[in-house]
């Protein structure tokens, strides 16, 4: 539960300011700057000359935004960020910025909102701080959105889940009953922020990167559940937990002969249901987990392929392809219509494998792979990369159903398998050999097991 000490934003006035951390940048370099600003220690100036660049907040006293600090994940995600940006953090985005952009995300879908929340918050601390937990700023500002004392204590205003509570109580106050929603992100950022005229504009144009960025770490930052489809009465049953019980949403979807599969349709962080069918070669998708018609409808593969889904170029939704086992190849469309596929890989052996899909180096996007239930081993690779040389992990019994999942929130998707003599999940929180950290029952004889964030 987050805590507000007396007098947060809620109940207490904000002022209307500049954009922090303009002060002094036209007289200092950033070494002088970092001389004159230890942590903790206020700077004011006069003037307001431009945002502070990436390179000269580096170079600014920053405190950690989660626990541990950085992971390989957030270098991986930095790395394929930096390409896909287009205004002030092109180029600059570091394990450091991105695993505080990950806790701002974090931070807002734990309060329930969507990813739209997440990119208001995420365009108002590139303004404000290029995405760095500051100890210090313009006057007595700190934290990720330099927010003033008035807003809290030290603590709280760089605590980034606290932080981003604060600011979200009062987008939420400017913007009641969701209108936030209806307006343009650059805009309900200045309102929060309140900078002076002149300044507003900084927020909307990094709107278009807070999308990329918020987009990118939204499905990373909940994990996957299982569920079970079952092909007798064409139903899924889904759980929102990783243990045995009974079906907490249950979705009745296309016809018996049809084959499963789910995906993030929409770019909404909710994998929601779809179906395949073989002999029309025809995906019919649905954007909630509900009974009722498709929203999305085309033809894509050949007969006897495979369906599966993923977000193949990291936009932040996933679309659809197909595995074929005759010549052991996926295609991948980057939409969900028709139309030819945008990449095809080959991989795996003739008539052996399994397609599976995941984001086994946590940099945002899906990758191809096999399961071969010959040896029960999972053959990794990751797209950008030469298939030359998987990563091999035996896991399991040659007779299990192979599916994978972020079964613990750190942003890998890893392995799993279900037994369907016993209807027995058995999940890895690793892509290693070795027991399952997660084993539950569920489902009935004949099920296909599959797994999503459903909520």
């Amino acid at each position: 539960m987050r805590h507000l000490a007396a007098g947060s934003p809620a109940s207490r006035p904000v002022p209307t300011r500049k954009p922090r951390l303009r002060a002094a940048v036209v007289v200092l370099t950033a070494g002088a700057l970092t001389a004159l600003m230890p942590a903790g220690v206020a700077v004011a100036a006069p003037t307001d000359p431009p945002d502070l660049s990436p390179q000269q907040i580096a170079a600014l006293a920053a405190l950690p935004c989660v626990s541990g600090g950085p992971t390989a994940a957030d270098g991986a995600m930095a790395a394929a960020l930096n390409p896909l940006l287009s205004r002030k953090m092109r180029g600059y985005m570091t394990a450091y910025n991105t695993s505080c952009a990950r806790a701002v995300v974090q931070a807002v879908r734990n309060r329930g909102l969507n990813p739209r929340a997440a990119a208001i918050a995420i365009a108002t601390v590139i303004v404000e701080t290029s995405i760095a937990n500051l100890d210090g700023g313009d006057l007595d500002s700190v934290g990720l959105f330099q927010q003033r004392d008035t807003w809290g204590s030290h603590a709280e205003r760089t605590n980034p889940m606290t932080a981003t509570n604060m600011f979200l109580d009062t987008m939420q106050r400017f913007y009641p009953n969701g209108s936030w929603n209806n307006a343009p992100i650059g805009e309900v950022a200045a309102d929060v922020q309140r900078p002076a005229a002149e300044y507003r504009g900084r927020y909307a144009e990094q709107a278009g990167d807070a999308v990329i960025i918020a987009n990118r770490l939204w499905s990373k930052t909940a994990s996957d559940t299982a569920g079970v489809y079952r092909p007798s009465n064409a139903t899924f049953y889904l759980r929102d937990n990783n243990w045995a019980g009974p079906a907490d949403i249950t979705v009745q979807f296309g016809n018996i002969d049809d084959k499963p599969l789910v995906g993030d349709w929409d770019g909404n962080g909710t994998s929601t249901v779809g179906v395949y069918r073989p002999d029309t070669r025809y995906f019919y998708l649905r954007n909630s987990n509900t009974p009722g018609d498709a929203e999305i409808g085309f033809h894509f593969g050949n007969p006897g392929d495979i369906p599966i889904a993923g977000d193949w170029d990291g936009d932040g939704d996933e679309t659809v392809g197909v595995y074929r086992p005759s010549n052991s190849t996926f295609y991948l469309r980057n939409n969900n219509w028709a139309g030819p596929a945008d990449r095809t890989i080959h991989f795996g052996n003739n008539n052996q494998d399994q397609p599976v899909v995941g984001d086994w180096d946590g940099d945002g996007d899906d990758s191809v792979s096999v399961y071969r239930p010959a040896t029960a081993s999972f053959y990794l690779i990751n797209s950008d990369v030469s298939t030359a040389n998987p990563r091999i992990i035996q896991y399991g019994s040659h007779d299990d159903r192979p599916l994978t999942g972020n079964w613990n929130s750190d942003r890998y998707t890893t392995i799993g398998v279900y037994r369907p003599d016993t209807r027995y999940f058995y999940l890895r929180n690793d892509n290693t050999p070795g027991d399952a950290e997660i084993g539950f029952h569920f489902g009935n004889p004949g099920d296909i097991p599959i797994a999503g964030n459903w909520r």
